[in-house]
């Protein structure tokens, strides 16, 4: 017999072989008279993989060269990584939330195994201002699973970053350094973000979201990724991906109309909040903050773009000039890989300029 929390029928136990990730999500104030609180669920629930994580390599890259044929190759990475490529997804399963002793059956889990769902909070529930609220579900054998929620006041300052050649280095322009820098080495920073957003954080108090086309099956390493490197913590904002549906390269086609979708989704929970758009030069990240900087000008206060070395790419200037045509040039901003443009920006209202302490080596 069920415990009572599982007897209602709506309701299904994440049962002793399946497990549950429940992402970091926002909550915002609904869009209505009532100004009540209601939470994003963004959760994941999977079995563990049917067959070996060596059998994904070509399933994944459409050929490219086996894993031993990288002299970086570390094949503990590459099992531990792949792996979460190859669960176990659970289907139509419906689980019951929490949030501060109010409870909430999300809609069934997707084909993919997540489930996407929004949790409307009573009218006189406030976030406890002694920290942030956590999002929980309980299975009938005592394991606690819990995710993070931002509860976001409209006004403020919001940081929206890209993630591969942003934070982390990526080579996403290099299909062979790509796979390398993903799957079989470790994670490594751009130098000097890390301390940036840091600041942002302390000194304004700044909320962080992290943009990728990178697919979901990668969040436990990215995350990890994040808190081993000090990235504050945030919301992110990644692609669905099933083997059956599609290769891993082409989760990074298109990306300017990926990305501008996405930010503009993400607005909708973001209120009237102040942004500061991160990103590179190696995709079309200037090109979509000078878009989002078009649209909304009175509140992108900040762009911070990497200048990343690709083969035949524009300069900078005449690139700046297209992408970011009719948008003020001082709100824009430059870093590169050395020590005389470490990452850096100015805060239009404020003047204030906030700049990493570490200057990269």
């Amino acid at each position: 017999m069920l415990p009572l929390a599982y007897a209602d029928p709506e309701a299904d136990p994440v049962k002793p072989d399946e497990s549950l990730i429940i992402f970091p999500s926002l909550c915002w104030h609904a869009d209505d008279s009532t100004r009540r609180w209601q939470a994003d669920i963004h959760a994941w629930i999977y079995e563990p993989p049917l067959v070996e994580a060596s059998t994904a390599w070509a399933w994944l890259f459409e050929g490219e060269a086996e894993p031993a044929d990288d002299e970086a190759a570390d094949d503990a990475l590459l099992q531990e990584r792949l792996w979460w490529f190859l669960v176990d997804n659970e289907r139509g399963k419906r689980i019951r939330f929490e949030i501060a002793g109010h409870e909430h059956v999300a809609s069934p889990s997707q084909p993919s195994g997540h489930v996407h769902d929004r949790f409307p909070l009573p009218a006189d529930w406030q976030p406890d201002s002694d920290g942030a609220p956590v999002l929980t579900a309980r299975a009938p054998d005592g394991r606690d699973f819990s995710g993070s929620l931002t509860c976001l006041p409209a006004q403020g300052l919001s940081v929206i970053s890209d993630v591969d050649d942003t934070i982390k280095i990526s080579e996403v322009h290099d299909k062979h350094a790509l796979l390398a820098n993903t799957f079989l080495r470790p994670y490594r920073p751009v130098d000097g973000v890390a301390d940036l957003f840091t600041r942002l954080a302390a000194e304004h108090q700044a909320s962080f979201h992290y943009l990728s086309a990178s697919p979901w099956q990668l969040y436990p390493v990215l995350d990890e990724f994040r808190q081993a490197h000090g990235f504050p913590a945030g919301s992110f904002h990644l692609k669905h991906f099933r083997l059956k549906d599609r290769s891993f390269f082409a989760l990074f086609d298109d990306p300017y109309t990926y990305k501008l979708g996405a930010i503009e989704a993400l607005l909708t929970r973001l209120g009237n909040r102040d942004l500061v758009l991160v990103g590179d030069s190696g995709e079309q990240d200037p090109e979509v903050y000078g878009e989002i900087a078009r649209r909304y000008p009175d509140r992108v206060k900040a762009i911070l773009i990497r200048e990343v070395s690709v083969p035949g790419a524009l300069p900078r200037d005449e690139r700046a000039a297209v992408a970011f045509a009719g948008v003020d040039s001082e709100r824009v901003h430059w870093f590169g890989d050395d020590a005389d443009e470490p990452p850096s920006l100015t805060l239009p209202g404020t003047g204030e300029t906030v700049s990493a302490s570490r200057v990269p080596d």
